[in-house]
């Protein structure tokens, strides 16, 4: 059986790790220095290097003659490990072994001295797999291990490893592997393996490896597998199920055409020949990123666009092609967990005609409510909106002033307003401060207030000088709804009369108008609300049934014929 590539070209020393050079360098140096810590944990994405450095560091502590920190790899010690002759270097994967009883086990076995190396090392990797109780059953022996003890934890996911594990270790953070460095690689392999492989195909290889050196180096052994000497493109796609830059390119060009049934015919031929979607819109994706990092101005080797096709990017927005991106990324994920992976790649394609994220238009439209929401909050006082000048200052702090105070301060503007009481067009509180329904931005909130219902036996009268000023005060709150709501006009068609009590406008209203007051009752708040933002005075605009003479007559009449018949008609004696 023929081994893999990735095993069979797995480096052997530090210096043969490709894209690590930070890492190998502290551990080629701890070795030189005898200064080997007792814990090590290796994390990064698949495929960059953390086992293979852990292999290298087994057989670098214990070697008899290292050379500049890297094992010799032909001393007793390191031929033993290699062929994995040795019970002291021992390999977990904690995915099978996670459980407490499995670590209580290894707990017992790492106490007993090495048999035939220095350090006895346990290479555990997938550490992220270990259980809670599994991690609390490791962390008494990796606080006091023994002298010869080493644990090198490898993972993928280094947030799931507890942080009174990762405060016990040292700690290495494998980065991916630059495409070029894999490109290297690969060509040096193909020269070992006597073939040959165009540049082209040997950069697509290392962009699907997407920086792991696995990933690549298997991807090289499909290829290769055919045993021919030579390697193009065309090959490279119909083995490992690739779109052609041509097709890519057509995918472009009808999507910025908007010809949606081309571009729909053009992957459903994909699609028949066998391509999976996912594997579609992942080298989509990755096309469209690699003409952003072209419209951006960046060098890339691994875009070779048609002339036609490099004018026409020209004339491409890159907010078009971030947008389309975000598209792709969102039905990328989407199409991973799907059974219907052939729709939504060919729902994915349409969108990007109109290349519109539904994500961004919802964003903006969250914006623009949050927007409209805080208009509605800010007062619709235009002096408060804007700095207060020093002619025209207000105190910050808000004073409660009574109806006769008020009327004492404004006495002169009340009376001037007062003389023209049925001109609508001048209602509001301050004439610098005119609410105007066609220019207003801030709509008035809406609460709901209940109107308080009373039945006063005697409808107040108005005919005295001293009330001057409360119909002032009542004229300029009544137009100032009657501007601003026009729909009360309704309302104050039903009253009958009115008066001012402390810092409450009384109205007395018809039966009919108890249906408007109760109609109107969030734009009687509303405008209790604004009046207090304006004036910093609090006001109370309450409606009550207005009873008729008659009315109450009637009622009297009932409720003296009522104690006649309970006290008896000779024993009750009324007094006018």
């Amino acid at each position: 059986m023929s081994q893999a590539l990735y095993r069979k070209y797995r480096p052997k020393t530090f210096d043969e790790v490709y894209g690590q050079a930070n890492i190998t360098k502290i551990l080629k140096n701890q070795i030189e220095n005898q200064k080997i810590s007792h814990a090590y944990i290796f994390s990064g994405t698949r495929g960059t290097g953390k086992t293979s450095c852990a292999k290298i560091f087994s057989r670098a502590v214990n070697c008899l003659n290292p050379i500049g920190g890297n094992p010799c790899n032909e001393c007793e010690n390191c031929r033993s490990i290699l062929e994995e002759s040795t019970m002291d270097v021992i390999e977990m994967d904690a995915a099978s072994n996670r459980r407490i009883d499995d670590i209580r086990q290894l707990r017992d076995k790492v106490i007993y001295s090495p048999t035939d190396l220095k350090y006895k090392v346990y290479i555990i990797d997938e550490a992220h797999m270990i259980t809670n109780e599994g991690f609390n059953a490791l962390l008494k022996i990796m606080e006091e291990p023994p002298k010869h003890l080493i644990f090198i934890l490898a993972t993928t996911e280094i947030d799931r490893i507890p942080d009174t594990i990762l405060s016990r270790t040292q700690r290495f953070d494998f980065k991916k592997i630059d495409s070029k460095v894999i490109e290297d690689r690969i060509e040096d392999i193909l020269n070992k393996e006597g073939l040959k492989m165009d540049q082209v195909s040997i950069n697509s290889i290392s962009n699907i490896g997407k920086g792991s050196m696995r990933d690549a180096l298997s991807l090289l052994d499909q290829v290769i597998s055919i045993d021919d000497q030579e390697f193009s493109m065309d090959k490279i796609n119909d083995i490992l199920g690739l779109v052609g830059q041509n097709i890519k390119e057509d995918i472009l060009k009808f999507t910025l055409a908007g010809d949606i049934k081309s571009l729909i015919e053009l992957i459903e031929k994909e699609l028949d020949s066998g391509k999976d979607p996912h594997s579609l819109i992942k080298e989509i994706s990755s096309f469209y990123e690699n003409i952003m990092m072209h419209k951006i101005g960046s060098k890339n080797e691994n875009l070779i666009l048609a002339p036609d096709l490099e004018g026409l990017l020209d004339k491409i927005s890159l907010d078009r092609i971030v947008n389309s991106l975000d598209i792709l990324l969102e039905y990328e994920n989407t199409i991973k967990k799907s059974d219907s992976s052939s729709l939504l790649l060919k729902m994915a394609l349409i969108r990007l005609v109109d290349y519109s994220p539904r994500k961004l238009i919802n964003d903006r439209v969250e914006n623009i409510e949050e927007r409209l929401s805080r208009l509605e909050a800010r007062p619709t006082d235009k002096s408060i909106q804007k700095p207060a000048s020093p002619k025209s200052t207000r105190p910050k702090e808000v004073v409660e002033m009574d109806s006769q105070g008020f009327f004492e301060k404004y006495r002169d503007q009340l009376e001037n307003k007062a003389e023209n009481p049925t001109d609508q067009a001048k209602y509001p509180i301050e004439e610098s401060e005119v609410v105007d329904e066609e220019k207003s931005e801030t709509p008035i909130e809406e609460k709901v207030v209940e109107p308080i219902q009373e039945n006063p036996q005697e409808s107040p009268k108005n005919d005295s000088a001293s009330n001057m000023d409360e119909k002032a005060f009542e004229q300029i709150i009544r137009n100032y709804m009657l501007k601003r709501f026009k729909a009360t006009k309704n309302l104050f068609e039903e009253v009958k009369s009115f008066k001012v009590t402390n810092n409450t406008l009384n109205y007395w209203v018809t039966e009919k108008g108890e249906k408007f007051v109760a109609i109107f009752k969030d734009l009687i708040k509303a405008t209790e609300d604004d009046y207090f933002r304006q004036k910093n005075a609090k006001i109370s605009i309450v409606f009550h049934t207005h009873i008729e003479e008659e009315e109450v007559e009637n009622e009297e009449d009932q409720k003296i014929q009522l104690l006649k018949d309970f006290f008896g008609q000779d024993k009750l004696e009324i007094k006018e």
